[in-house]
């Protein structure tokens, strides 16, 4: 006869005989320590609010995560990578970019490949040769174990696969053909799983599949050390290879230092100028290409820097004074009194559609200085002869030569035969 199975019971009506008093939490009964469990609570909430704004986490994703099997991943390193880990969760990594808002250096660039800014997420997806090549054995190492605890091999293939793409900074979309992990984890971002966040499907998928094969593996073991080595062949290895060259362990020496930020003032300027904006004087600067430019000594880069410093202000002093005299001469023409209107002069006259010009109103010429200058000349003269012989009477008084007779008559028949230009306004 099979056994009937019992009714459920709530937790909370359960009680002990004579028991007058009971402290329950969330469907948790206090027993002991109970200012320790309701911190615990307490702080659990704070921290899950904290990771999911962090993270960019929902509260359905946040419960997905496999929190068990990263709290057994923690037990199996050392302290010292424990402290790199809750540096590097908490967001105090020593990187470029923290130690630039600290004030320790001066650009936050990556000492590895001269990025311009180093975070987190740069540490593992750094394209320097020797990054690169802790990839490389990094993956080996990688595959050599997942086969050796015997993974599901299509799960296997994709957790490689798409590992390496996230370190190439390549981003991949869930398909139909991934597994169910594989989907689950996409759509919750791939970051998380390189970081140890780990969705529980894992650990049900990989108990399936021990299950089919008949293996005695525990499936919690695996997702454990599944963490445990993301963090020690992807994590670690990256953080010491970029130390030695921060704190010159790998034979870099101060001269190396100096060129690393010589080449990083360099790329800056060089690609944020344009050879367009300089003198024609100072294009040279940026005639030759940048590669050419980087492979020069210290001595001439710090040079090419200065020379460049230098064309910038000379450019700008002469932009700056010719704005001031554009300005100065905008200024006043903006300030200056419009012209008073014109009007004709009185011997013209302006109807609807004719103007006509009155000769006898005309002005009379003028003569230009040089022939006012002769013909005062020969009045001088005549008067001198007029004064050294005695006087005649009845003399008629002395009128202009044949000469000026004539020029003044060309003089009139031109002013009269000259049409007359109305002036033009000013737009």
């Amino acid at each position: 006869m099979a056994r009937e199975s019992l009714p459920e019971v709530p937790i909370q009506e359960i009680h002990l005989v004579g028991e007058g008093l009971s402290i329950w939490t969330k469907q948790t009964k206090m027993y002991k320590n109970m200012a320790s469990q309701i911190s615990n609570i307490y702080h659990t909430e704070k921290a899950k609010s904290t990771i999911c704004t962090k993270f960019e986490l929902t509260s359905h994703q946040f419960s997905t995560i496999d929190w068990d099997a990263l709290e057994r991943a923690t037990s199996l390193l050392s302290p010292m990578h424990n402290i790199y880990l809750s540096k590097h969760v908490t967001g105090f990594l020593p990187i470029g970019k923290n130690m630039t808002r600290r004030g320790a250096w001066k650009e936050p660039f990556c000492p590895r490949c001269h990025h311009p800014v180093e975070t987190a997420t740069h540490l593992l997806q750094c394209p320097s040769t020797s990054a690169r090549k802790i990839v490389r054995s990094s993956s080996s190492k990688f595959q050599t174990w997942l086969e050796s605890v015997d993974t599901e091999p299509n799960l296997m293939t994709f957790i490689i696969e798409i590992t390496s793409s996230y370190i190439h900074d390549i981003k991949v979309q869930p398909q139909p053909y991934h597994p169910a992990p594989i989907q689950h984890q996409l759509r919750m971002r791939w970051s998380h799983f390189i970081h140890g966040r780990i969705h529980t499907t894992f650990k049900s998928y990989m108990t399936h599949h021990y299950t089919s094969i008949a293996s005695r593996r525990s499936s919690a073991s695996w997702v454990a050390v599944l963490i445990q080595k993301i963090w020690s062949l992807y994590h670690l290895p990256q953080w010491e290879n970029r130390n030695k060259y921060v704190h010159n362990l790998d034979r870099v020496t101060e001269s190396t230092r100096e060129r690393i930020n010589l080449q990083t003032s360099l790329i800056h300027t060089y690609t944020s100028e344009n050879i367009n904006n300089l003198l024609a004087a100072d294009k040279h600067l940026l005639e030759k290409p940048l590669a050419h430019l980087k492979s020069l000594p210290n001595a001439l880069i710090r040079a090419w820097l200065v020379e460049h410093k230098t064309a910038v202000k000379e450019r700008d002093k002469i932009f700056s004074a010719e704005n001031a005299r554009s300005s100065a001469i905008l200024h006043s023409f903006l300030t200056q009194p419009s012209p008073p209107s014109q009007s004709l002069p009185p011997h013209v006259t302006n109807s609807t559609s004719i103007i006509t010009i009155n000769p006898s109103s005309l002005p009379m010429p003028k003569f230009n200085t040089t022939s006012q200058h002769i013909h005062q000349q020969h009045h001088n003269q005549r008067q001198s002869q007029r004064t050294s012989r005695p006087k005649r009477k009845f003399l008629p008084p002395p009128t202009p030569t044949t000469k000026y007779k004539n020029q003044r008559v060309h003089q009139n028949i031109k002013t009269l035969l000259t049409p007359y230009i109305p002036p033009r306004h000013p737009l």
